[in-house]
């Protein structure tokens, strides 16, 4: 991931791992209020996928097949705060 992109967070959510995610459930809190943010993940399909996130705060469905995400600054993000909601297995949905 690091050859890939660049990104000045790297965090783990609280969701299940092994791959077995369809998407994670999560809230964005943004500071300064009209900055944003680009949240990198694993795709079901193995490719690297990102969604873009604007503050001041946004309830998000990530679709990633793996907790561990990576997140890249935008228009002078200063503070985040990702909170995980819940999460989308493979199997169920």
């Amino acid at each position: 991931m690091e050859s890939q992109i660049k990104y000045e967070l790297e965090t783990e959510l609280s969701a299940p791992t092994g791959g077995v995610l369809s998407a994670i459930l999560v809230t964005v809190e943004i500071e300064p209020k009209d900055s944003g943010c680009l949240i990198y993940g694993t795709l079901r399909d193995g490719n690297i996928g990102h969604i873009e996130v604007r503050g001041p705060k946004a309830d998000v469905e990530l679709p990633f097949a793996h907790p561990k995400i990576y997140v890249k600054y935008l228009k002078g993000l200063t503070n985040i705060r990702i909170s995980t909601r819940g999460w989308k297995d493979s199997v169920r949905g």
